[in-house]
C-alpha cells in the first residue's frame, strides 16, 4: 500500500473513531436522560391515577372502563388495579412489540425504565395500589431517530475530511512526485530542474535536487569543454584559428579514401612576400593581416556544406571545396578579395598571391593530390605577378552543371523511382553486426565503359539537393526504401537511415515520415534516423520533435560524422541517440601518446557516462581496428571487416 494512502486511510479511521466515540457517548447519554424521563413519567401518571381512583371511589366496571380509556391512548404498555389484598381489579398490557426501531438496535440499547407505582386511598385508608408501565416504544424511537441523524452527521464529516485529506495530500504528491521524476531523470542521465514547490517542507529537497543535477550537468559541460579544447589545440592553427595542416591533410586524406566514390577540389592560397611585411610591419600587424585572409578563405568554405579551410605553413593556405563548387570563379573572387586585404594592411606591395586548384577523385593518393596541385601553384609563381593557375585532373566525373540540369536529374529519379541504398555494415569490436548504415544512390546519367550504370552515393548530389529544396523528398523516397528492407531483411539487428538537415527544418517532412512509419509499424523498432553532428546541433528543436514523435514508434537517434564540435554535445542531452559515430579525420593515424588520442578517449568515457555507444567510422585495418578498441570506442565500419577482422 502506498504511502499517500496509508497516510489518507490514518486519516480517515481517525477522524470516524473520534467522531464515533462522540456517537456512542451521545447514544448512551441520550439513553439515560429518557430513561430518567421515562421513570418520571411513569411514576407521576401512576400517581395521577391513584388521586383520581382515590376521589371517585368508582365501582369495579368503572375503574375497569378507565383503565381501559387509558390503556387504550397508546402511551402505556402495563395498567394494573390491585386491591388491598392484592387482587387484581382491573389491568391492561401489551405484549406485541411496537417499536419501529430495529430490534438489533433495542436489543444493543436497552430502556430500562422502573414502572411508576401509587397508592389508591379513601381518607385516611389504602384502599388499592396502581402500577403503571409507560410505552418505551417512542424513547426507542426517538433513540433511533437521535442515532439515525448523528451516523448521517458522521458519514458527512467523514467524507468531508476525506475530500480535505485528499487535497492535502494531492498538494504534497505533486511535488514529491515532480522529485521521484527528477530523480528519475538523473538516472537515465538526462538533467530536469523543477520549480520550487509551495509546501515549505518540501523545498530543501528540491533545492538539493537542483542543486545536484546543475552540478553533474556542470560537470559534464566542464568536462566536453576540455576535451574540446584538447581537440582544438592539436586542430586549430593558434594565429588564424583554421584548421592545422596536420588535421586539414587528415580531412583531405578521408575525402580521398572515402568508402562511397566522391569528387572534389584542392585549392592552395600562398602569401606573396609574408617574411618582408612580418620584417616591415611587424608581428602584430602581420598577424593581423593573416586573420583577415583566413576570414576571406572560410567565408568561402562555409558557402558549402562540405568543405575545408586550413593553414599549411606560413602563408600558404589551403581549401577544400566540394564537388559541385566552380573552383576557379571562387579563386579568382578570392584572390580580388585578397588584394583588397593586402592594400589595407601593406599598401606598399607589389604582389598578393598566387592560387593553384584542381580536381580530384576518390581513390587518388594524397601525395599525388598534393603535388598536382603544387604544379598548379608553382605555374601562377611563375607568372611573376597574382595568378591562378588549374592543374590536370587525373579523371572526370560526369555531373550536372546548372540547377535546372540538377533538378531535371533529380525529377527523373524520383519519377523513375531509380533511388537506391547502399549498406555497410557497423559492428562491435568482436565482429558482432549492430546496424546497417545506409547510403542514399541516385544513377549516373552516363554508364562506365562496360556499359553499366554508375551510381552517385549522397556526398555528391545531397549538397545540391539541399540548396535547391529537393532533399526531403530524397530523404522520404530514401525511407521507404529502408522500410521495405528491413521488411525482407529480418536477420538486421537494425538499419541507419541518414537525414539530412534540410528536411529536418521542412514543414511538413515530420508528418510525411509518421506516415510511412505507421504503415510499417512492425520494423519501426529497428530503425535508426541517423543526423550529422552538424545538422543536429544546428536543429535542436525539429530534431527534438521528430525523436519526441519517433520514440513512440520505438525508432532510435544515431549521430554520424561527431567529434568536431563535442564542446557543443551537452545540448543533444535530452535527444538521447543510441550511439555516436566518430567522424574519420579525428581517428586517422592516432598514436596513442598524442593529444587527438586523449581526445578520443574522453570522449569514449564521457559518452559511455550518457549511456551512448561510440563507432568509429571508415576504419581501414585490423592495426587500427586495435588501436581504436583500446582508447574505449564500441564499433566500427570499414573495409575492415571485410579483411576477416
Amino acid at each position: 500500500m502506498s504511502m499517500y494512502r496509508q497516510i489518507w486511510l490514518a486519516t480517515i479511521s481517525g477522524v470516524v473513531l473520534a467522531v464515533g466515540g462522540v456517537l456512542l457517548a451521545s447514544l448512551l447519554g441520550t439513553r439515560s436522560f429518557l430513561e430518567s424521563e421515562l421513570t418520571a413519567r411513569n411514576r407521576a401518571s401512576a400517581t395521577a391515577l391513584a388521586t383520581m381512583l382515590g376521589l371517585e371511589k368508582p365501582e369495579p366496571t368503572h375503574t375497569e372502563l378507565l383503565v381501559a380509556s387509558l390503556f387504550d391512548g397508546g402511551h402505556y404498555e402495563n395498567i394494573r388495579i390491585r386491591d388491598v389484598q392484592g387482587q387484581t381489579v382491573a389491568e391492561r398490557s401489551s405484549s406485541t412489540p411496537r417499536a419501529h426501531a430495529p430490534s438489533w438496535f433495542v436489543e444493543m440499547l436497552p430502556i430500562a425504565a422502573a414502572p411508576g407505582q401509587a397508592d389508591i386511598g379513601s381518607g385516611w385508608l389504602r384502599v388499592g395500589s396502581v402500577d403503571l408501565r409507560g410505552d418505551s416504544r417512542f424513547v426507542y424511537d426517538a433513540l433511533w431517530e437521535f442515532a439515525l441523524h448523528m451516523g448521517l452527521a458522521v458519514l458527512a464529516v467523514a467524507l468531508i475530511c476525506g475530500l480535505l485529506a485528499t487535497l492535502v495530500l494531492r498538494r504534497l504528491h505533486e511535488p514529491l512526485h515532480a522529485v521521484i521524476e527528477q530523480a528519475q531523470a538523473l538516472s537515465e542521465r538526462r538533467f530536469v530542474t523543477m520549480a520550487a514547490p509551495a509546501v515549505p517542507e518540501l523545498r530543501p529537497l528540491v533545492a538539493a535536487m537542483n542543486k545536484l543535477v546543475e552540478r553533474l550537468k556542470a560537470l559534464l559541460e566542464s568536462e566536453a569543454a576540455r576535451l574540446e579544447r584538447l581537440l582544438q589545440a592539436d586542430r586549430t592553427d593558434t594565429v588564424t584559428g583554421l584548421m592545422s595542416r596536420s588535421a586539414f591533410l587528415k580531412t583531405v586524406s578521408q575525402a580521398l579514401h572515402a568508402q562511397q566514390p566522391g569528387a572534389g577540389f584542392l585549392v592552395i592560397v600562398r602569401l606573396a612576400n609574408l617574411a618582408t611585411m612580418n620584417r616591415l610591419l611587424g608581428r602584430e600587424s602581420t598577424n593581423h593581416y593573416l586573420l583577415a585572409v583566413s576570414r576571406e578563405l572560410s567565408s568561402v568554405v562555409e558557402s558549402f556544406g562540405h568543405a575545408a579551410c586550413g593553414r599549411l605553413n606560413g602563408g600558404d593556405f589551403a581549401m577544400l571545396l566540394p564537388a559541385q563548387a566552380l573552383a576557379e570563379a571562387q579563386a579568382q573572387q578570392c584572390l580580388r578579395a585578397l588584394r583588397t586585404h593586402r592594400k589595407n594592411h601593406w599598401p606598399q606591395g607589389t604582389h598578393t598571391a598566387w592560387i593553384g586548384w584542381g580536381r580530384f577523385q576518390a581513390g587518388e593518393s594524397l601525395d599525388a593530390v598534393l603535388a598536382r596541385t603544387d604544379l598548379a601553384l608553382a605555374a601562377a609563381e611563375a607568372e611573376g605577378t597574382d595568378a591562378v593557375r588549374q592543374s590536370e585532373h587525373a579523371r572526370h566525373i560526369h555531373l550536372p552543371r546548372s540547377t535546372s540540369q540538377w533538378n531535371a536529374f533529380i525529377n527523373q529519379a524520383l519519377a523513375q523511382q531509380s533511388l537506391r541504398l547502399a549498406f555497410r555494415p557497423a559492428n562491435t569490436m568482436d565482429g558482432q553486426l549492430l546496424v546497417q548504415e545506409a547510403t542514399l544512390m541516385l544513377p549516373s546519367a552516363r554508364a562506365d565503359a562496360t556499359g553499366s550504370a554508375r551510381w552517385l552515393s549522397a556526398a555528391q548530389f545531397m549538397p545540391v539537393a539541399q540548396r535547391l529544396l529537393r532533399s526531403t523528398e530524397l530523404d522520404l523516397g530514401g525511407l521507404q526504401i529502408a522500410l521495405n528492407t528491413l521488411s525482407t531483411r529480418i536477420d538486421w539487428p537494425a538499419l541507419a537511415l541518414p537525414i539530412s538537415a534540410a528536411s529536418l527544418a521542412h514543414a511538413g517532412f515530420l508528418g510525411s515520415v509518421l506516415a510511412r512509419l505507421d504503415a510499417h509499424g512492425d520494423v519501426t523498432q529497428r530503425l535508426v534516423f541517423q543526423v550529422s553532428e552538424g545538422a543536429a546541433l544546428a536543429n535542436l528543436d525539429a530534431l527534438g520533435a521528430l525523436v519526441r514523435a519517433v520514440s513512440s514508434r520505438q525508432c532510435r537517434l544515431g549521430i554520424s560524422h561527431c567529434g568536431h564540435r563535442f564542446g557543443e554535445i551537452t545540448q543533444l542531452y535530452e535527444l538521447s541517440p543510441s550511439y555516436l559515430l566518430l567522424d574519420a579525420s579525428l581517428l586517422a593515424e592516432l598514436q596513442p601518446s598524442e593529444a587527438p588520442a586523449d581526445y578520443v578517449r574522453g570522449l569514449c568515457n564521457l559518452a559511455h557516462n550518457l549511456g551512448w555507444q561510440v563507432l568509429a567510422q571508415d576504419v581501414g585495418n585490423r592495426e587500427q581496428l586495435l588501436a581504436l578498441r583500446e582508447l574505449g570506442l564500441d564499433g566500427a565500419t570499414g573495409d575492415v571487416w571485410g579483411l576477416g577482422a
